[in-house]
């Protein structure tokens, strides 16, 4: 398992924005996953295979990842995370795919808020690109840098590193995953404010 913390205030300073939610209790989280949820055509998110966890709290991201296939210490290690945020929220974008992700990677439901309120389905990157080419969030965020763009890339990226086992390939998942958790963060603290100009 790769586990890395950094601290908020860092990331803020690196991007030049503000990524403290300003409440202790809401945890942002974000996974990703390593094989095709797509089940005879259906989204099945519970039969995903995760193998990259980071958690947004109010003043760090706290990130794991996997190294093998079978990998123990990274169930543990996210499972003693969650459980150090008993009685806090925990908000991501897409709430169904996290909650989906969190089953399959523990076996026990969780809980998560969903930050997407305004009535329509997106997707994190594309939804948060449009508030940027639109200029919802223009002097809010910033274009945040992400090494994987196509869809398919977090799974195609594990399954090279399977064959290879190029921890650097790790790298970009880890990148990408925090990149997604960092946007989803810019997007619960305007919510309302975006809610007011994208419509609900």
């Amino acid at each position: 398992m790769i586990q890395h913390e950094y601290e908020l205030v860092s990331l803020s300073m690196i991007h030049g924005i503000d990524f403290s939610m300003g409440d202790d209790n809401i945890v942002v989280i974000s996974t990703d996953t390593g094989k095709d949820m797509n089940v005879d055509g259906v989204w099945r998110p519970d039969t995903g295979y995760v193998t990259c966890v980071v958690f947004l709290t109010d003043d760090r991201l706290h990130v794991y990842c996997r190294t093998a296939d079978a990998d123990p210490e990274f169930m543990a290690a996210v499972a003693d995370r969650l459980r150090s945020y008993k009685g806090k929220a925990l908000y991501a974008f897409n709430k169904s795919t996290e909650e989906g992700n969190l089953f399959s990677l523990l076996g026990k439901n969780v809980i998560v808020e969903e930050i997407n309120t305004t009535g329509k389905r997106w997707k994190m990157v594309s939804f948060y690109s449009m508030l940027w080419d639109r200029g919802i969030i223009a002097g809010k965020a910033i274009e945040i840098p992400d090494p994987i763009t196509d869809p398919m890339g977090c799974i195609t990226l594990w399954q090279k590193y399977e064959k290879e086992g190029d921890h650097e390939l790790l790298g970009d998942l880890i990148q990408h995953t925090m990149s997604c958790v960092l946007r989803e963060a810019v997007v619960l603290k305007h919510i309302e404010e975006i809610k007011q100009q994208v419509g609900t």
